[in-house]
């Protein structure tokens, strides 16, 4: 994994970029759909998991195959509190077999925007304006026509113990 920040001071606040890539070599994953699957039904490729080594959430199946993982992060901390962060990134599949391109009993993976060679684009842009407010959007864009496949926007407010949250999402039909 290689994260390099490069940060601008100014009067207002700081700024910091940063590129960042990983590469992940194993081997593929054994017996793909022979075995039952439990816990790793539920597969939502977004900002969260662009960077994690293995994309599935239970422990009942794990990636096989290589992959290149790259991205960049923006952050904008302002002087008087708050702050902006935008993520970016893609996953590519280097070799082996694609554990998202092969279906099992509950087809988990397909259409998820990792079952080709170069996957979706995710993104997500989040606003902070002080510790009780918080604007966050995230989406996935089509990897060969940028069309957008995934898009949330949520709104959250914290006060004392009671908090409140708002999410809109809007998410393309996955037939499989």
């Amino acid at each position: 994994e290689y994260r390099y920040p490069f940060i601008n001071v100014q009067s207002w606040g700081t700024q910091t970029i940063e590129p960042i890539a990983q590469i992940i070599v194993r081997p593929n994953e054994p017996r793909i759909g022979k075995l039952p699957n439990e816990d790793s039904q539920s597969l939502i490729f977004d900002d969260s998991n662009v960077f994690r080594v293995d994309k599935f959430a239970g422990w009942d199946r794990v990636e096989g195959g290589g992959r290149s993982n790259v991205g960049v992060q923006y952050t904008a901390q302002f002087n008087r509190g708050g702050f902006v962060n935008a993520v970016f990134g893609q996953s590519y599949h280097l070799f082996g077999t694609n554990s998202f391109a092969v279906g099992d009993s509950t087809n988990t993976g397909l259409g998820s925007g990792l079952d080709t060679s170069r996957s979706d684009y995710v993104a997500r842009v989040s606003f902070h304006p002080d510790r009780t407010y918080t604007f966050t959007t995230r989406y996935r864009f089509d990897e060969a026509t940028f069309d957008v496949r995934r898009f949330e926007a949520e709104a959250r407010a914290s006060f004392d113990r009671w908090s409140l949250s708002v999410l809109y999402g809007k998410y393309d039909a996955q037939p499989e």
